[in-house]
């Protein structure tokens, strides 16, 4: 298994000359034989986040006076967020830099639980221990992912959670109860903050520069689970968001009797057709390509400018419209030729290249913004009709 290891320093015995001096020669750092340098352990570490977090970079947030056009906010979201050997994350972390932008991700405990022994450290409601849907981590991949959350949430990303297991269908999160969402939350929480022991083998990285307490929402498996049994559980563990529900293209409210914003994937038009799609790739992918990841060629560059073209007059739409905030979600994924990850990429660049005063933030930047609006002037901005435009 791939380990970092510490760099042994190799030590010798160093002589020089130096100068005679009265009554002998005396020692100087060039004479003096040096002992053997010891060599340094690689770094263990026993707890793998850091209590309190580090603080983030701060967003700006600035307070609309009546009347004031707002900014317009582009949310994408990734879930699952585990780093490729292709390095997939450090491209969209590239990616936000190019655009002064900041994204959320969504975080599977299972990226950093290794597919050995270490998998029984999960059970999920109502299951063995060490069944995942997702299946569980290679362990040579574990050091890319600490290292690229570590830069994430140090270049002021989201960190914000897509459970563990991923459990979808009739026997998933979907028939789960409060209890059990609790459970699932709490697992989350240890399998976070302790990957060092479940991953004997890393050693000499630092700890994540964040603990369990900076998650404030995510998104559930498949957009799945009973809200009325879920919302409590999120609401016990500190979260102040949800964003697995269908939306329209509008600006955000509260779920109703919940503490708790409502971030939705949005319906917007399919380009060159009269249907509609919901905001992420994967709902692209059963509309375009039946589902299937493998397409030819040609398949994968149409998909490549449909959704790129999708997003971008959906994007338009709400610029020159109601400027609701637009909600994208994806995963890192390879379907069609990577055809995904294309046009998500050349989505944000060029819409950044059209309109330079966008802002592309997490859902907690939102949130933040949000709750910084005077309640007067944030009612007029829900009060506005849900935008509308052709396809």
């Amino acid at each position: 298994m791939a380990s970092l290891l510490a760099a042994a320093a190799a030590g010798g015995l160093l002589f020089g000359a130096g100068l005679p001096s009265r009554g002998g020669a005396e020692p100087t750092a060039d004479n003096v034989p040096q002992a053997a340098a010891t060599p340094v352990p690689p770094k263990r570490l026993t707890i793998g986040t850091t209590t309190p977090p580090e603080p983030q970079p701060g967003l700006t947030v600035d307070r609309l006076q009546p009347g004031q056009k707002p900014p317009q906010f582009v949310v994408v979201s990734f879930d699952g967020s585990c780093e490729t050997p292709e390095g997939i994350m450090r491209h969209y972390l590239d990616t936000a830099k190019a655009v002064d932008g900041r994204f959320t991700f969504n975080l599977s405990a299972v990226c950093v639980l290794p597919r050995t022994d270490a998998k029984y450290a999960y059970q999920a409601p109502d299951r063995p221990a060490g069944q995942s849907d997702i299946g569980f981590a290679v362990p040579e991949w574990v050091p890319s992912r600490i290292t690229t959350w570590t830069e994430a949430y140090r270049a002021g990303h989201e960190i914000a959670t897509h459970y563990v297991g991923h459990f979808c269908g009739p026997s998933g999160v979907n028939t789960w109860s409060t209890e059990q969402w609790a459970a699932e939350i709490d697992q989350f929480n240890q399998l976070l903050t302790n990957w060092p022991q479940n991953n004997p083998d890393v050693v000499g990285l630092d700890a994540l520069p964040f603990d369990p307490s900076v998650i404030k929402g995510g998104r559930t498996p498949c957009l799945e689970g009973q809200r009325d049994q879920m919302y409590p559980a999120m609401v016990a563990a500190g979260y102040t968001y949800e964003a697995s529900n269908h939306g329209k293209l509008a600006w955000p409210t509260r779920v109703p009797d919940y503490p708790l914003w409502d971030f939705p994937l949005q319906s917007i038009n399919l380009a060159g057709t009269s249907s509609t799609v919901l905001s992420m790739d994967y709902n692209f992918l059963a509309n375009l390509n039946n589902g299937q990841t493998e397409a030819t060629p040609e398949t994968c560059a149409a998909i490549d400018k449909t959704v790129w073209e999708s997003y971008l007059r959906a994007a338009d739409a709400v610029y020159n419209g109601n400027r609701a905030p637009l909600f994208i979600g994806n995963h890192f994924n390879d379907w069609a030729c990577g055809s995904f990850t294309a046009s998500l990429t050349r989505f944000i660049t060029d819409f950044k290249k059209m309109h330079p005063d966008v802002r592309f933030v997490s859902n907690l930047d939102l949130e933040r913004w949000l709750e910084a609006q005077d309640p007067a002037v944030l009612a007029e901005l829900q009060a506005r009709p849900m935008q509308q435009y052709g396809g």
